[in-house]
């Protein structure tokens, strides 16, 4: 519900879906999936986008230009499974230390078609890209291209959001 979040107002696609993860979810607001085993308020849906395959490309295509300030992306990370050492040898059999294989490991965003930011080896689940003197021009279309993941065949995607101020037309 965050008011100064662009995305929000964005028409957002991609250019594969799997079956129920539209990309369409990276903007609803969940940064994760709410499993019904976490109580009654959640309703065990999903909110993520997953594409078919990799490589993967992720649109939000904005109403108004607007000069980007941050661009947030949250990855998945794993959530699903335990991600701390225990004591049950049961629990630690089934972690997988290191980068977790849902996660974007070399992907980039563009603004209007034009790379301002790429990583190679990524292993965090939460991005936050300050765009400051990387671009001045008001961005139409924001991408988010993601080449490889650490194992996962395909991209997984729960939040994408856009921060920056309107420019005068």
């Amino acid at each position: 519900e965050d008011a100064d979040d662009l995305a929000r107002s964005a028409t957002v696609s991609a250019d594969s879906e799997a079956a129920g993860h539209p990309a369409a979810l990276v903007v609803d607001g969940v940064a994760r999936d709410l499993k019904a085993a976490f109580g009654p308020w959640s309703a065990d849906n999903c909110h993520a986008w997953h594409s078919e395959g990799l490589p993967a490309t992720l649109e939000l295509a904005l109403p108004a230009p607007q000069k980007l300030t941050e661009v947030h992306l949250t990855f998945d990370s794993g959530f699903d499974r335990e991600l701390t050492l225990s004591a049950s040898d049961h629990t630690n059999g089934r972690m997988i230390r290191g980068p977790q294989p849902e996660t974007a490991m070399q992907w980039r965003l563009l603004f209007d078609g034009e790379q301002v930011y790429a990583e190679n080896f990524n292993y965090l689940r939460k991005r936050v890209i300050k765009i400051g003197d990387r671009y001045h021009a008001p961005v139409s279309k924001v991408s988010v291209e993601i080449i490889r993941t650490h194992g996962a065949p395909q991209a997984r995607v729960f939040e994408v959001r856009l921060y920056g101020k309107q420019q005068p037309l």
